[in-house]
């Protein structure tokens, strides 16, 4: 499977954006940047699908009028692995069938104890730049073998990543509210 697609490769096909809010209002500005951030975001493609965790989200994009291609209920204050690893399925599915090219996440992370920050991080594709490791120098590349393959390891290693990074940010905005 190709998680590293160039920008060459990029099919023209449209672009996943994953907002997480929380379910109610009740953390100040929490909810406020991540939603004008996503809306900043919105407004720079044409060719985006929305898919929202959280209540608080559903309902400021139905408000304004925006389109929500997915939206999973009820699930913000109770987060769980396997519930994470079901959404990244699902969003692995859509990347893997050809149905979409890019897939952002639009979080919040906690900066420290009185300051969060929205922030917009790009699941799909991978890039290769991210993971560059040098070889050092006194190794022949020739001598390398790669067993199991580098395809096979991706095919491995990338649902867990996004399944991973899915949870994280769902489980930092769940402790928000403790």
């Amino acid at each position: 499977t190709n998680y590293d697609r160039t920008a060459d490769e990029l099919l023209g096909l449209q672009c996943r954006m994953f907002v997480i809010t929380a379910d109610k209002g009740l953390a100040g500005s929490y909810n406020h940047n991540i939603l004008k951030l996503a809306e900043e975001e919105l407004e720079k493609r044409d060719d985006y699908k929305l898919f929202v965790l959280g209540e608080l989200g559903r309902h400021y994009f139905e408000q304004k009028g925006i389109n929500i291609d997915k939206q999973f209920h009820f699930v913000v204050q109770d987060p769980s692995l396997s519930r994470a690893r079901r959404i990244a399925e699902d969003l692995l599915k859509l990347y893997h069938t050809n149905e979409l090219d890019e897939l952002y996440i639009i979080y919040t992370t906690m900066v420290n104890a009185m300051q969060e920050e929205a922030q917009v991080a790009q699941l799909l594709p991978l890039k290769k730049t991210d993971f560059k490791i040098p070889v050092p120098i006194d190794i022949p590349l020739e001598g390398l073998a790669l067993k199991p393959s580098a395809e096979e390891v991706m095919d491995h290693i990338v649902p867990n990543y996004v399944t991973g990074f899915r949870f994280c940010v769902w489980c930092i905005g769940r402790s928000i509210f403790l």
